[in-house]
C-alpha cells in the first residue's frame, strides 16, 4: 500500500499567464498552512484557484495527480466537481426557461414523461430550489460503480411518499437536480453532455470544461483516491452515466474558473433577471427564507452577498465560493475522499491572502452566544434538540426527512460558540458563529425567528 508520506510532495504557489503579467503568489504562510492541511487530511492531489475581475490571480497546486505514474497537478488537470455542478444544470434550465421551452412554475410532468404520479405535479421551481420533497436517491441506490438509468431510480423511489408536501420545507436532495437533467434532454432532444457543452461551455469559452465519463479514458483527468479508512486507495470508480449525471457529472480545470466566472457575473448565457434569480433564496410556505437559490448557498458577509457551494463524488472534493461585490472566486478541488470536512474554509482562506478583509474569517470575535441560543446551538451541534418545541415547523420537517440517513454533524467538546456577525433574512435574523471545537474552528449560520426558533442550521 502507498505511504502518502512518501508520495504527496509539497504544494508550489505559481504564476499564471493571462494578460502578459505574472500573477501575484499566494503568500508563503498561506501555502505552508494549506500543505500542512492537505498533508493532515490525507489530500493526495488538490489545486486551489482564485479569480478576481474575470482572470486568474492565484494558483496553488499541491501533489499528484495519478500516484502509480507519478503526475503533478498542473493548472490544465481535470477534477470531477461533484455537486458543484448544479448550478451548471440551473442555467441550462434557465435557457430553456429564456427559450419559452418551459415555465419554472411548470408541473415538471408537463416536460417529463413516466414520473411517478405523485412526482409530476412538482414545480421546475422546487426542484431547483430543493423544496419539492423527494427523497435522496443516493440514500438508497449508492453502487456508484453500476449504471442507475432512469427507470431504475424512479422504480427505486417511486413508491416512497415524498418527505415533505412541495414548498412547506427544504431538503438537499440530488435527484432534484437529477430530473432536471432528464427536463434537459427530453425538452431540448440533447443529451445532458451535449448541450451544457454546447450551449454553455462552448459560448462560454471553457478551454477544457466537459461531462465526466469516468469508465473512460480522458486526457487530464486525475485519477480518484480514497484516504478515509487511514491509507491512501484507489476509489470507487463510477459508472459513465453516473459520473455524467446533471446532479454532479462535470470536470473542470483550474482553467476553467475564470471564463466561467465572468459568465456567472454578466448577462450572456442567461439575462440578467435569471442570473438574479439563480442568487435568490427560496421562500418557503411559512414566509421565511432558505439560504438555497437555483444550485447555490446564499448568504452574507461583512454586508455583502456570499455565495458558496461544495460538491463530493466517490475520489473528488471540491469547493467553491464567490464574493460577487468584490468580483472574485476561490474554488479548491482535490482527487481524494477524506473523513474530514474541515477543508472548506480553503478558499475564504485564499479570497483573504488576495483582498484582506473581505470574509468572516478575519472577522475578530464577538461576544460568547447568550442564553437559551447558546444551549440550543450546543445541543444540535452534538447530535440533539432535533424534536423540541424551539425548532420551527420548516426546520422539524427537514430533521424528519433526514434521518436515518443523515446524522448531525457531531462537534465535541465545544469550547466556545461565539458571534462574529449577523445580518436579516426573510422571516427572521441569520448569525454565525465560531465554534472552538477540537483543533480547528468552524463556522455555523443559524437563523432564528423573532420568538427565538431555530429556522436554519449549516
Amino acid at each position: 500500500m502507498f505511504d502518502r508520506r512518501g508520495l504527496i510532495a509539497g504544494g508550489a504557489a505559481l504564476a499564471l499567464v493571462g494578460t502578459g503579467k505574472a500573477a501575484p503568489r499566494l503568500p508563503r504562510s498561506l501555502t505552508d498552512t494549506l500543505t500542512a492541511r492537505m498533508a493532515e487530511d490525507k489530500v493526495v492531489g488538490a489545486a486551489l484557484s482564485v479569480v478576481r475581475g474575470g482572470a486568474i490571480v492565484a494558483f496553488w497546486a499541491h501533489g499528484l495527480a495519478s500516484i502509480p505514474f507519478d503526475v503533478p497537478v498542473r493548472q490544465d488537470t481535470l477534477f470531477q466537481i461533484g455537486s458543484v455542478a448544479k448550478h451548471v444544470t440551473a442555467l441550462a434550465v434557465l435557457q430553456l426557461m429564456e427559450a419559452g421551452r418551459v415555465a419554472l412554475d411548470d408541473p415538471i410532468g408537463r416536460h417529463v414523461k413516466d414520473l411517478p404520479q405523485h412526482w409530476r405535479r412538482i414545480s421546475i421551481r422546487n426542484l431547483l430550489h430543493q423544496t419539492s420533497g423527494l427523497p435522496d436517491y443516493v440514500d438508497f441506490l449508492s453502487d456508484w460503480d453500476r449504471r442507475q438509468p432512469r427507470n431504475v431510480v424512479t422504480f427505486a423511489l417511486g413508491m416512497m411518499p415524498l418527505l415533505f408536501a412541495p414548498g412547506e420545507a427544504w431538503h438537499y436532495s440530488n435527484t432534484n437536480y437529477l430530473v432536471l437533467g432528464w427536463l434537459i434532454e427530453d425538452v431540448s432532444g440533447q443529451s445532458y453532455a451535449d448541450y451544457v457543452r454546447l450551449r454553455l461551455f462552448a459560448p462560454a469559452r471553457l478551454p477544457e470544461a466537459r461531462a465526466d465519463a469516468a469508465q473512460h479514458p480522458v486526457a487530464n483527468r486525475a485519477e480518484p483516491y480514497d484516504a478515509t479508512e487511514g491509507e491512501v486507495r484507489h476509489a470507487v470508480r463510477m459508472a459513465d452515466d453516473v459520473s455524467a449525471a446533471a446532479d454532479g457529472g462535470l470536470l473542470f480545470s483550474a482553467r476553467d474558473w475564470a471564463p466561467w466566472s465572468r459568465a456567472l457575473a454578466a448577462p450572456g448565457l442567461v439575462s440578467q433577471g435569471s442570473l438574479d434569480a439563480m442568487f435568490t433564496p427560496a421562500i418557503l410556505s411559512t414566509g421565511r427564507e432558505v439560504p438555497y437559490g437555483y444550485g447555490w448557498f446564499l448568504g452574507k458577509t461583512r454586508g455583502a452577498p456570499y455565495h458558496w457551494h461544495s460538491g463530493s463524488v466517490p475520489g473528488f472534493v471540491t469547493q467553491v465560493t464567490r464574493l460577487p461585490a468584490r468580483d472574485l472566486l476561490a474554488v479548491l478541488t482535490i482527487n481524494s475522499t477524506t473523513g474530514d470536512g474541515t477543508l472548506a474554509d480553503v478558499p475564504m482562506m485564499a479570497m483573504e491572502a488576495i483582498a484582506p478583509g473581505s470574509t468572516y474569517l478575519s472577522l475578530p470575535d464577538g461576544p460568547e452566544a447568550t442564553e437559551p441560543r447558546r444551549s440550543r446551538l450546543v445541543a444540535m451541534l452534538t447530535g440533539g434538540g432535533r424534536d423540541a418545541d424551539w425548532i420551527a415547523p420548516e426546520l422539524a420537517r427537514e430533521f424528519r426527512a433526514v434521518a436515518p440517513h443523515d446524522p448531525p454533524a457531531i462537534y465535541s467538546p465545544i469550547a466556545g460558540i461565539r458571534l462574529v456577525e449577523s445580518y436579516p433574512a426573510v422571516g427572521g435574523t441569520m448569525e454565525r458563529y465560531r465554534v472552538s471545537a477540537g483543533n480547528r474552528d468552524r463556522y455555523v449560520l443559524a437563523g432564528w425567528t423573532s420568538d427565538g426558533q431555530l429556522f436554519i442550521i449549516a
